[in-house]
């Protein structure tokens, strides 16, 4: 195998390294890994160290599976901006959040195994639907709750998420604030995320991962072009399998996406 690779050696015309070669050779000193690299150590805060045990516990204890699904946001975009004309003297703003917060509640009410946690010799189904959402702070990320989202009607959530916001970067949440959550949104689509398959927040059965909401074109007999523009959002679903099994996941979908296609049906 040494002989297969050449070099410029003074022993043998060709440049073939021989077995003195490499007895002679003299081994060239390395620094250090990491010698002469800047650093700064940063002191964890308790909210990380937290939320760090708490993945820690997710990954290897909780036998993930992963669904996704593209839905139109055409009617529930257009209802947005309705309601925020009509909303507009009372500085009320509703989120496309706001509209997956109480999607994502309603459907749990359909389909309550995705409204449930693993408790080890059983399964907890709970009875309200508790919304967790995720805010970015400059102190990490922070989870508030938003309680009994089923029961509320969009203008209600639009300033509970406004508010639970406001406190997590001001450092002002409250216990209650941050227990007691049954299911998990988390919204990456201002970003401009494509994909996200999150990871289930323990005990909880299920999290949802948004992504952005980009134009696509597709077929439309009617159309004199023969395809429309519609808006597409991604979202994947992060499941505990011991908890939901295919068809409850495939089941919660079915109804989130068709409440957020016929946005009409959350005000029912």
């Amino acid at each position: 195998l040494v002989s297969s690779f050449t070099c410029h050696s003074q022993h043998i015309p060709g440049g073939q390294i021989a077995a003195r070669d490499l007895a002679s050779a003299t081994p060239t000193a390395t620094a250090p890994a990491g010698a002469g690299i800047k650093y700064t150590d940063i002191p964890l805060t308790s909210l990380r160290q937290s939320l760090a045990e708490r993945l820690l516990r997710a990954k290897p204890t909780v036998p993930h599976w992963y669904f996704s699904v593209d839905i139109k946001m055409d009617a529930a975009l257009k209802l947005r901006e309705e309601f925020n004309r009509a909303l507009q003297k009372d500085n009320i703003k509703i989120s496309v959040n706001d509209l997956v917060i109480k999607a994502t509640a309603l459907a749990c009410t359909k389909v309550p195994q995705a409204n449930s946690s693993w408790q080890g010799t059983f399964i907890r189904q709970y009875k309200s639907v508790n919304v967790c959402m995720s805010v970015d702070t400059p102190r990490g990320l922070v989870i508030p709750v938003v309680h009994a989202a089923e029961k509320k009607g969009l203008t209600s959530i639009s300033e509970e998420t406004r508010s639970l916001a406001l406190k997590a970067r001001d450092n002002k949440l409250q216990p209650h604030d941050l227990e007691g959550g049954t299911v998990s949104v988390t919204n990456v689509g201002m970003i401009g995320v494509t994909s996200f398959p999150g990871m289930v927040n323990p005990p909880q059965a299920c999290t949802v991962g948004v992504c952005r909401t980009k134009d696509i074109l597709v077929p439309d007999e009617v159309s004199s072009l023969g395809h429309r523009r519609v808006k597409m959002m991604s979202v994947s679903m992060s499941c505990d399998h011991r908890v939901m099994d295919e068809e409850v996941a495939v089941h919660w979908l079915h109804h989130f996406k068709r409440l957020l296609e016929r946005p009409d049906l959350m005000l029912l």
